[in-house]
């Protein structure tokens, strides 16, 4: 029953730590921005980008079509059709 209890504990703990450390982590990240930044206009702008990034998931088989064999072309025109 303690047992239980005290990997119950340990578990939380080990939660908290992660979103702790991911906190410190963007409170670092955003005093670095301010130290750089010469005006809030910049800290603002700095601030905003990071912000209104889109992340982007980009698949591993994209390849440009310019740089593409034509293996590679021919599968993405039939990928296209389909």
């Amino acid at each position: 029953m303690i047992e239980a209890f005290l990997v119950s504990v340990i578990c939380a703990l080990i939660v908290e730590r992660f979103f702790y450390a991911k906190d410190m982590n963007k409170q670092v990240s955003d005093c670095m921005k301010a130290l750089i930044s010469r005006n809030m206009n910049d800290f603002v702008q700095a601030v905003a980008v990071d912000k209104n990034t889109p992340s982007k998931n980009i698949s591993v088989d994209e390849v440009s079509l310019s740089e593409a064999t034509d293996e590679q072309f021919l599968k993405a025109i039939k990928e296209g059709i389909e």
